[in-house]
């Protein structure tokens, strides 16, 4: 029998129940990063699910093997490489950011609900939806008797959304590297290149006296969506709250202290610009109060002014790439440490950008108003040459399979296995599944993409988009 993509749509809608229990189970896992363990350097929690994952290539006939020190795993289709033989690369990550189970309205972050047109439950689509739609693809490809090329070596990773370790111990320990690699992490068409980025911990060098506590977020790649905090009662606090209500803020008197709990939107860290920090609004809020002590009142005002905008213009960074655009700043964590406020930057752009300038400038802004900054190294950025036989092979594919002749590429501005993979590798970072769904949920902002309370998934435009991305790997394993 013929691999097509006809047979690839027959498979899918007649394994479709199967498809989304498995998928379920996947997402039952709690996959978050944690504390590192003997055979779990990302937890024991996100180890547990790696070996789910590959549990599952196994029952449906393909060799898999556990790199449980690297926190990897890796399940073949075709004869396992050895040598030098070349093979495929398809990157996907078990592994999912942190949640906030009280902002959750449809359903527990891990217990998958079926809405009927969408499945919801953390990772559904960011990244789970790949796992195991690889794993269907695949398993269409085994039932037909398709004969692959190339072997199609299946990544599973547990730490893309916490570092990309895991990647980098791939790309260490594996000789040789994948000839091509897809990431089905992103959106359709496929990315061309993706921005640079780092992280920042800005940190306030006066003692906190009037704000008491302050915690909140658990990621830096998800703007910051709530937090809360205790204040004295100083005087006048509460009347200039009552006098000044806001939907976003709820407080409570207690003792000699107020108690707050502020809200924003959530959104990725990528695209900050489609949410707003809950700190933002507290800082430009409170701002307005005159009552603070003079420590608070400054790193108030000088917080509120950094966190004014999301595209670094009050750090002095502010810049807009012609390929990938405006740089972003997203907030996404802000706790106290040592007596000081502490808040957190995902810095992300173009490569027009010197990262290392960016910084210093950053740093120097920073210094100024009072704050000091500690960053890590980051990821730089990077574009495909669209004339590279392989990147004019994958629109090809995409254009015949889509149904979509105009079809082109464009720039991430998320992250994906794609960086760590460049330049030895040509990787493509591509999507699993068309979009549209998330509308017709009527969800608040904040709520249904992938980073967000009630992520979501469409069920007809999965096995869409899989059918699209079968069509390509199988385009891919004739290409090279």
């Amino acid at each position: 029998m013929t691999f097509t993509n006809e047979y690839l749509r027959n498979y899918l809608e007649e394994h479709k129940n199967e498809l989304f229990a498995d998928l379920a189970y996947i997402v039952s896992f709690p996959s978050i990063k944690s504390a590192p363990e003997a055979g779990a350097p990302f937890g024991k929690p996100s180890a547990v699910c790696l070996e789910a994952a590959a549990g599952l290539y196994r029952k449906y006939g393909f060799e898999a093997e556990v790199f449980a020190d690297l926190g990897y795993a890796l399940a073949y289709y075709g004869k396992k490489p050895a040598g030098d033989d070349s093979f495929m690369g398809v990157m996907c990550h078990t592994d999912v950011v942190p949640v906030t189970p009280e902002d959750w309205t449809l359903t527990e972050p891990f217990k998958m609900i079926d809405t009927g047109e969408n499945v919801v439950g953390r990772g559904v689509s960011d990244n789970k939806n790949a796992v195991i739609g690889v794993l269907y693809i695949l398993r269409a490809m085994k039932d037909c008797g398709y004969t692959p090329a190339h072997t199609i070596t299946v990544f599973l990773g547990s730490n893309e959304e916490a570092g990309m370790v895991d990647i980098r111990n791939f790309k260490k320990n594996q000789n040789p590297l994948p000839k091509v690699c897809v990431v089905p992490d992103g959106a359709f068409p496929v990315s061309f290149g993706e921005r640079g980025s780092f992280h920042a911990d800005v940190k306030s060098k006066n003692d906190l006296c009037d704000i008491l506590a302050i915690q909140g977020g658990s990621a830096y790649n998800v703007v910051l969506g709530k937090f809360t905090c205790t204040l004295k009662a100083l005087p006048g606090l509460e009347t200039f709250i009552k006098a000044n209500p806001a939907e976003w803020l709820e407080y409570k008197v207690k003792d000699d202290t107020i108690e707050i709990e502020a809200s924003g939107i959530s959104a990725h860290g990528g695209r900050p610009y489609r949410g707003e920090s809950a700190l933002a609004r507290f800082m430009a809020y409170f701002a307005k109060f005159d009552g603070f002590c003079e420590t608070d009142a400054q790193i108030i005002r000088e917080s509120a002014a950094m966190l004014s905008d999301c595209y670094g213009i009050n750090y002095g960074i502010d810049s807009d790439d012609a390929d990938m655009g405006k740089l972003t700043a997203a907030n996404g964590k802000v706790y106290i440490e040592d007596g000081k406020l502490v808040f957190t930057l995902d810095i992300r752009f173009g490569p027009s950008v010197d990262k290392e300038k960016c910084k210093e400038t950053l740093n120097a802004n920073v210094e100024s108003r009072g704050f000091t900054l500690k960053t890590t190294k980051g990821g730089t950025s990077f574009k495909i040459d669209p004339a590279n036989p392989l990147a004019v092979a994958f629109i090809e594919s995409y254009r015949r399979y889509s149904g979509k002749p105009d079809a082109s590429y464009f720039y991430m501005s998320g992250g994906t296995y794609s960086k760590v993979m460049q330049p030895e590798v040509v990787s493509f970072s591509t999507g699993v599944t068309c979009s549209g769904y998330v509308a017709r949920l009527g969800l608040p902002a904040g709520h249904g993409n992938c980073h967000e309370a009630d992520e979501t998934l469409g069920k007809a435009e999965l096995i869409k988009g899989l059918c699209i991305l079968g069509g390509i790997i199988t385009d891919f394993d004739k290409a090279y």
